[in-house]
């Protein structure tokens, strides 16, 4: 079953996916994985798609309720409100996912820039989490490098 199309986000999505970690979510679109639900049961199966409100599509999905029972769906719809969890697969990097998301904001010559102080300080915020992020990623980097150099004179 395929849930591709043309659908478009309304104003409110896109602040979503600029302003909280559902570019992590969608992220995760296309992989196997794991969603604790707030009732204690949880779903494993295909992420088919992820809206802008962080409601789920996932295909293949084996439903497992608090008492152990295992029901198999195709497809199932997850409520945001009902998501506890979603166990991110190891390939999925954090940082990269945060700073391609942001990263469109900057590169745009044809986006009008926010004039309003609201808009302004949007922007100036999501800067900072991509210097963040950037920072972060150099610390790791770092790290890797000084625990190389390390297991070398070890040897």
């Amino acid at each position: 079953m395929e849930f591709t199309g043309a659908v478009r986000e309304s104003g409110r999505e896109v602040f979503n996916s600029y302003n909280s970690l559902l570019c992590v979510a969608q992220a995760v679109t296309g992989f196997y994985t794991t969603i604790d639900l707030r009732n204690d049961s949880f779903i494993s199966g295909k992420i088919e798609q992820v809206d802008g409100f962080m409601n789920i599509v996932i295909s293949d999905a084996l439903f497992t309720d608090a008492c152990g029972n295992e029901f198999y769906y195709d497809p199932f719809f997850v409520k945001e409100r009902n998501i506890r969890y979603i166990h991110l697969p190891e390939e999925i990097s954090i940082p990269d996912v945060i700073e391609r998301k942001l990263n469109p904001i900057r590169i745009k010559p044809k986006r009008k820039l926010p004039t309003s102080f609201k808009g302004k300080k949007l922007m100036s915020r999501q800067l900072e989490t991509l210097a963040r992020v950037k920072q972060i990623k150099l610390e790791r980097q770092n790290k890797k490098a000084e625990s190389m150099k390390e297991k070398e004179s070890e040897t």
